[in-house]
């Protein structure tokens, strides 16, 4: 909900000042960055946890809010499929018969919460972080590795441990230690930067292990960072990658310099 109205107040500002493409981007990535790959996905969690049986009407309220948010943002842009979509959406008694005559998104600052939205976007960057080690890692996804979470203060052990049964369902995790930053592990690991928390995975699968030592796969070090952009570069330089840029170049100054004595020699062909 909170979300909504950071997004009612930017939809707001760039209408009025006639931004017209920046209006449809805010409401593209709205849609799908949050709805889609996240809260959909965090709310079917939770759904189906009969632990939160209690909670569930809250979090199916809070679903079809943003969904039918999400519609009266996008009207403009695409009229007839919103206004489809929104008549499939339950609604309270009373409610207008179409999407055309509701109110646009109006920022209301009851609903804004400055804590949560920071608690949710590091757990997205440590879900996001590991999802990418074990992608750098090709860790399969049936495999639960474990990992820790190197953190520098109490407040973000306190969320991240809030937020522990998430972590481990969305990142498919076998075990999750979320500590204060201290001693390296001495396990075979790949570790990456989520903001100042540092995300550890531990490498348990033989194979992997045996990929680092041999050089057949990206290099491990126990103290290493994975910088996704670094080890694509390193990648190229590899046999059957192709040639670098540079490689390239020196190729074509090359194919320039054979052709400049080609014309040369048919120059001393005319003449004589």
């Amino acid at each position: 909900l909170s979300r909504i109205q950071r997004i009612a107040e930017e939809m707001k500002c760039a209408l009025e000042d006639f931004k017209i493409a920046e209006a449809a981007q805010l409401v593209y990535h709205f849609i799908w960055n949050e709805i889609c790959d996240w809260y959909i996905e965090l709310a079917k969690v939770r759904l189906q946890d009969p632990a939160k049986a209690a909670e569930r009407w809250k979090i199916q309220g809070c679903l079809v809010t943003a969904l039918e948010a999400a519609m009266r943002f996008l009207h403009p842009f695409m009229p007839f499929l919103t206004e489809e979509l929104w008549q499939k959406l339950p609604k309270p008694d009373g409610a207008p018969q179409s999407i055309m005559i509701t109110l646009y998104p109006i920022p209301d600052s009851r609903y804004l919460d400055d804590a949560s939205e920071t608690s949710m976007a590091l757990v997205q960057k440590v879900i996001t972080t590991i999802r990418m080690l074990r992608t750098e890692k090709n860790v399969p996804s049936i495999q639960r590795p474990r990992v820790i979470l190197n953190v520098t203060d109490d407040y973000k052990k306190t969320i991240l441990e809030g937020y522990r049964s998430l972590v481990v369902e969305q990142a498919k995790l076998g075990d999750l230690v979320v500590r204060r930053t201290g001693e390296a592990s001495k396990e075979v690991y790949v570790s990456g930067l989520a903001g100042d928390v540092e995300v550890v995975l531990i490498l348990q699968s033989p194979a992997d292990v045996g990929a680092e030592r041999t050089g057949q796969g990206p290099r491990v070090s126990g103290q290493e960072t994975v910088q996704p952009s670094v080890s694509g570069a390193r990648s190229c330089s590899g046999s059957g990658q192709g040639p670098l840029p540079s490689d390239r170049a020196g190729n074509g100054l090359a194919e320039i310099g054979t052709g400049d004595q080609a014309a040369g020699m048919t120059m001393a062909q005319l003449s004589a």
